[in-house]
């Protein structure tokens, strides 16, 4: 069984790439030879892996091949090369039996065309690769995802995708202009790109999004790595990223995982899309995982004070905003950094219940008009009878709102 991919996107990683290494193999004048070939393509696959057979017989067919199947058309075809040599009474250059196979006995290609590969290769390149960033483009996103989900079927292996967004992406082009934002798309490809596997596959999904798709890596993998690029970017310095709405310029991401969040390609995406808007909702800077049981939670409006601590320091009072399963929206009259940890004391109104836990801030925004500042907090380490509290605080304001 062959798939028929329409072209395969090929940067995939900077540096020591397999596929630069199967050009070098097959420019060389020992693979002219039969022999020659398979030796050199043997010795690699030691280095690399099986994989170089996907490879080797996609960059001489652009037909895509999983590995075991790819191995057993490449003993073929070494086969063929043997009988078509006697058959002409002199030895038979490697890529003409191969073309021979693939016409007359295979049959899996009709009308193939004579070209250079590292010209196809070029031209190949531009066609997939995101100009600004180097990036693999949204034709290189869905050819791979597509190819990625008939593998991790077939040897039933886990696969996740991240969707990252660049939180309050308008507000910084807006107030610093098209070249500074596209510095910053460029700054954060860049960590994307030192922050992955040479397996990975990372592409500009289109405008400030972008995408990572993860061969090999189930939920928990996953969300690692999307932590750690998450922090990367919130410790970068992009100009004038102070004056973002958080004070930082960040990143949101949602993951999702094939076979435990989705069984299609379509699927997958959809749950990603789904997990990113949750981590949006949340109060942004942050990566959520999809989950099918998980719904969005919803924020109420909520008019009451209370008091929170930074560390020992001493306490503070805040005006709340709204309040949700997950975090809470407040006023208050000292600026907060993202990521400060806090105690919150929240008598709720109207209610025997008294809001007492853990939080991280994950949003500020100065209000010129009032001189305080909006903060969203999401709460850290909830018990699970002060998450049925807050579920039924919620339910029943939702419920008074809709009356």
């Amino acid at each position: 069984m062959s798939i028929e991919i329409e072209a395969k996107p090929v940067f995939e990683k900077e540096g020591s790439r397999l596929e630069d290494r199967i050009l070098d193999l097959l420019e060389s004048p020992e693979c002219d030879r039969v022999e020659g070939f398979f030796e050199k393509l043997e010795k690699l696959e030691q280095q690399e892996g099986e994989r170089v057979y996907s490879e080797a017989l996609y960059a001489l067919t652009h037909l895509h091949f999983l590995p075991d199947e790819a191995r057993e058309h490449l003993a073929r075809i070494r086969e063929h090369c043997g009988t078509f040599s006697r058959a002409l009474g002199r030895e038979t250059n490697f890529r003409v039996a191969l073309l021979d196979y693939f016409v007359q006995v295979n049959r899996q290609m009709q009308n193939p065309i004579v070209l250079e590969i590292r010209i196809f290769r070029t031209t190949e390149e531009r066609a997939f690769m995101d100009e600004l960033t180097q990036l693999n483009n949204y034709r290189a996103f869905k050819t791979h995802l597509r190819r990625e989900v008939l593998r991790a079927e077939r040897y039933r292996s886990p696969l996740s995708l991240i969707i990252f967004d660049i939180d309050d992406f308008k507000h910084y082009n807006d107030r610093h202009g098209h070249s500074s934002g596209n510095e910053a798309l460029t700054q954060v490809a860049t960590i994307l790109r030192e922050n992955s596997r040479e397996v990975d596959i990372v592409c500009r999904y289109g405008g400030e999004e972008f995408t990572l798709i993860l061969p090999e890596t189930d939920r928990d993998g996953a969300l690692e790595m999307a932590e750690r690029i998450r922090k990367r970017v919130e410790d970068q310095t992009f100009p004038d990223g102070g004056a973002q709405p958080c004070g930082l310029l960040t990143i949101s991401g949602g993951i999702s995982s094939y076979g435990m969040d989705a069984a299609t390609e379509a699927e997958l995406m959809a749950m990603a899309d789904q997990a990113l808007y949750l981590a949006k909702g949340s109060g942004k800077n942050r990566v959520e995982l999809a989950n099918r049981e998980r719904r969005a939670y919803v924020r109420v409006s909520a008019e009451f004070t209370g008091t929170y601590w930074v560390l020992s320091a001493e306490n503070r009072p805040f005006v709340a905003r709204n309040i949700s399963e997950s975090g809470i929206l407040f006023s208050t009259d000292k600026p907060l950094s993202v990521g400060t940890m806090l105690k919150l004391h929240a008598p709720m109104p109207g209610e025997d219940k008294v809001i007492e836990c853990a939080a991280r801030v994950v949003r500020v925004e100065e209000n010129d008009a009032e001189g305080r500042y909006e903060v969203g907090a999401c709460f850290i380490g909830l018990t699970p009878e002060q998450r049925r509290g807050l579920s039924l605080i919620v339910e029943k304001r939702e419920s008074t709102k809709r009356d």
